[in-house]
């Protein structure tokens, strides 16, 4: 009776420990393998990725999307530099705005002290109409420089050649 009772002793310490051993084993071999699929999807991903932007980038080039619509060459140009604007933005928030930038105007053009002064003063009635929004990330950024560009050419009666900015903060 006693042989029995320490067989069945030794055979349940068998059976509650092997499964643990197992258990064990079986996690740690589930963790390296689901690391190897993390790694192979994300090196997949990254050469999937760059393979495509080479190819629309290529595809852009053959198409001539990629020239640029109009250059701006600096031979006979002057940048005069607008007085800086400091001014608030329209919206519920109160934010300010300093502005620094020169205007692209012919290096023969008479008055050019005073349509630079002129610009910056449009300048600032156009800013007190914007909020932070609205100039939020590049793409505000982008549009407020093409805003700015075409209001400085209408004032300039098409003289104006681009802007360059020196000095954008808004607080």
């Amino acid at each position: 009776m006693q042989a029995i009772a320490k067989q069945n002793e030794v055979a349940a310490r068998t059976t509650v420990d092997a499964p643990q051993k197992r258990s064990w084993a079986s996690a740690i071999f589930g963790l390296i393998a689901v690391t190897a699929i993390a790694a192979a999807s994300g090196i997949f991903t990254a050469w999937h990725l760059q393979v495509g932007r080479l190819t629309d980038s290529n595809s852009a080039v053959k198409d001539g999307a990629s020239k640029p619509t109009e250059a701006v060459s600096l031979k006979g140009l002057v940048a005069k530099p607008v007085p800086t604007i400091l001014t608030n933005l329209a919206g519920q928030q109160r934010a300010w705005i300093r502005v620094e930038f020169a205007v692209l105007l012919p290096a023969d053009l008479s008055g050019a002290d005073a349509l630079a002064a002129a610009i910056g003063q449009d300048t600032v009635a156009y800013l007190r109409t914007v909020s932070v929004a609205q100039i939020e990330g590049v793409n505000g950024l982008s549009q407020l420089r093409d805003d700015l560009e075409e209001r400085a050419r209408m004032r300039s009666g098409g003289k104006s050649r681009g802007i360059l900015f020196k000095t954008f903060v808004i607080e």
